[in-house]
């Protein structure tokens, strides 16, 4: 009965914890939060401000048992010698201390401590012994043991200064890819920024725990000068600003000449600053940004995708940078750009033509789409097939003035040099995948 019974518990814990796909540790921790704490010695490590000699202590304990509340019950780790006393018990004993044994293999002065049998008692420690077993914290757990840090400790070590460069606080005065960002520098602490004097305290204190501010804060010096000392030198480089291009790659992490060691990402990082966040955002979810309309004369209904893509069109041509629409065959991309070019034609900032280069074959299609959806525009196709030759040889801007959009082809443009030599207000490539060599004449 016993054989038969234990098997459907065997057969009920598989079926359920396949069914979560969670380690079997998680779903017994799921199910009791404390399973695994009966038994296991902790290593405690308190403040203790009252002390400024030996500002910690330390206190090592085993969980004795789980209260009718769920509460572990901690006892001192010399406790255990008197619980577990006697041949009976020894088994007991030794089990509990094997994870202690495994410490001191991996940490010195866990040995020391054992061999001197200090680890039974509770002790005072100096910011260097709190800072030992810091730095000691996997080797420990890796043994078994569970570190049990002060409780003010908010993210489970204590705080470490922040270098934070924000790039873009301010809109620039000039848009596009040459555009220069504001770049600023500060050292903070939890989000509150250090004076210099204090910056100058941490980089000539010591490594390890440095009191500040009413509080133990963890302090690479050498980590934290190289990291001033690169944004220094980044800031000194952009006295009149930062190039838009540097400053995304520095929100994005690409690695570069000086890029940071992995282990450096938790003391320094780069923010954007308000401007732009909120540019970034507004390119990542155009939808919500404000709605601009091409008007009555634009002879069709944009669906709500299409207008989501012209508002993410406008903002990018605001800001002179590129965008690649990459919506999927027959989702009308063609409307979309007529939906653009109309609504910078009512605006009347700029009144030079835009470019269209597409494949000779879609050059009717783009004319007629044109004359169909946007009759406001007026439209010339510059390609011999339909305007002579004549004419094309003699455009100029002068002759585009009355012009809203020149259409032509990836060849056509090719004999036409004096196309290059005109400032378009958009240039705009339909099958942009034969641009993709960088190499080609064509590109």
């Amino acid at each position: 009965v016993l054989a038969t019974l234990w098997g459907e518990i065997d057969n009920a814990l598989r079926q359920e914890l396949a069914s979560t796909g969670d380690s079997l540790q998680a779903f017994l921790k799921s199910r009791h939060p404390t399973w695994n704490l009966v038994g296991r010695v902790h290593f405690n490590l308190a403040e203790n401000r009252k002390d400024p000699e030996a500002p910690f202590a330390f206190l090592a304990t085993y969980t004795a048992r789980v209260s009718a509340h769920g509460k572990t019950q901690h006892q001192p780790l010399s406790r255990s010698l008197e619980e577990f006393s006697g041949t009976r018990n020894k088994a007991q004993l030794l089990s509990l201390l094997v994870p202690v044994q495994r410490a001191a293999e991996r940490c010195d002065w866990v040995r020391a401590m054992l061999e001197s049998r200090e680890i039974y008692h509770p002790l005072r420690w100096t910011p260097t012994d709190a800072w030992r077993l810091l730095n000691d914290l996997p080797a420990l757990e890796a043994a078994g043991i569970i570190v049990r840090l002060p409780g003010t400790w908010t993210t489970g070590r204590p705080a470490r200064p922040n270098v934070t460069a924000s790039v873009g606080t301010k809109p620039p005065s000039l848009v596009g890819k040459d555009a220069l960002l504001d770049f600023n520098l500060a050292v903070s602490l939890e989000g509150e920024p250090l004076s210099p004097a204090e910056v100058r305290k941490l980089l000539k204190g010591a490594d390890g725990l440095q009191w500040i501010r009413g509080r133990w804060i963890e302090v690479d010096t050498q980590k934290l000068g190289r990291l001033l000392q690169r944004f220094e030198e980044l800031g000194q480089a952009a006295q009149s600003g930062l190039p838009l291009n540097d400053a995304l790659r520095l929100l994005a992490g690409v690695p570069g000449d000086d890029a940071q060691a992995p282990e450096e990402h938790d003391w320094a990082q780069v923010v954007a600053g308000p401007w732009l966040a909120d540019t970034l955002q507004n390119l990542r979810q155009p939808q919500g940004l404000a709605r601009v309309e091409p008007g009555p004369e634009l002879h069709a209904q944009l669906r709500p995708y299409q207008h989501a893509g012209v508002q993410w069109l406008y903002l990018l041509s605001r800001l002179e940078l590129g965008a690649c629409l990459a919506d999927d065959m027959g989702l009308g991309k063609t409307i979309q750009v007529l939906a653009l070019l109309l609504i910078l034609k009512r605006e009347q900032s700029d009144p030079r033509p835009s470019l269209l280069v597409a494949p000779a074959s879609l050059l009717a299609n783009w004319a007629s789409e044109a004359e169909r959806f946007a009759p406001g525009l007026r439209v010339l196709v510059a390609h011999p097939s339909v305007t002579p030759a004549e004419t094309l040889r003699g455009l100029d801007e002068a002759q585009l003035a009355q012009t809203d959009l020149v259409i032509t082809s990836f060849g056509a443009l090719l004999r036409q040099p004096a196309l290059e030599t005109i400032r378009w207000r958009l240039a705009i490539v339909d099958e942009a995948q034969a641009i993709k060599n960088p190499g080609a004449r064509q590109t």
